[in-house]
């Protein structure tokens, strides 16, 4: 559950457009791309019915989101980060990570330090794998990583920020981030893959 995409409230299954047109753009943006914005929260009725949502089924009433920011997001994966990961590849191995894009972009946020007021710029293209190679104190040898293929990356980052395409905002994302840790034999790299799909 640690790895669920970010929880949008009482927005969840509304249209994009609607939401943009209720609330104005500034609101809009912010609770989509900014750190600490926090969309309205499910009400008491909403809230009963998620307890069967299979996301959540496994966490008592009281721990299950009615709504969050991305800060929020982070504090639930980072300790799946340190717990799952980390020792991974601190033990060489190759971890696979299947998750959805905002949480991609709060794991990146950490990995690079990227400061609050700055994460709205990251966009993580969809499908398109990105390698990190991480150095023994688990961050990043180069900020940005490197895109498999640099040109679609770009162009598909480029089509994310221009479009005004209506969609919902429980649209279900996938994404992948995997790293590799250097383990006991020298040289070998640490990697990061991340593959994601903007939008909410």
């Amino acid at each position: 559950w640690r790895l669920n995409g970010r929880h949008y409230g009482a927005l969840q299954g509304r249209r994009k457009d609607q939401v943009r047109r209720e609330y104005g753009d500034h609101q809009f943006t912010a609770w989509r791309r900014s750190y600490d914005a926090t969309p309205p929260r499910l009400d008491t009725v909403a809230a009963a019915r998620q307890r069967s949502d299979p996301r959540y089924a496994m966490l008592p009433p009281d721990m299950q989101p009615r709504a969050e920011s991305l800060r929020d997001v982070s504090a639930r994966l980072l300790p799946y980060f340190y717990d799952a990961i980390v020792p991974d590849l601190l033990a060489g191995g190759c971890v696979l990570v299947v998750s959805h894009g905002n949480t991609l972009r709060a794991l990146v946020k950490y990995l690079e330090s990227i400061p609050d007021e700055q994460i709205a710029g990251l966009d993580i293209p969809t499908g398109r794998p990105l390698v990190y190679e991480l150095g023994p104190d688990l961050r990043p040898d180069e900020l940005g990583g490197q895109y498999l293929d640099p040109h679609r990356a770009r162009s598909s980052s480029c089509a994310a920020s221009t479009s005004n395409a209506p969609g919902a905002l429980a649209r279900i994302r996938t994404g992948v981030a995997t790293a590799r840790g250097r383990g006991r034999r020298p040289g070998r790299p640490r990697r990061a893959y991340r593959r994601g799909r903007t939008g909410w």
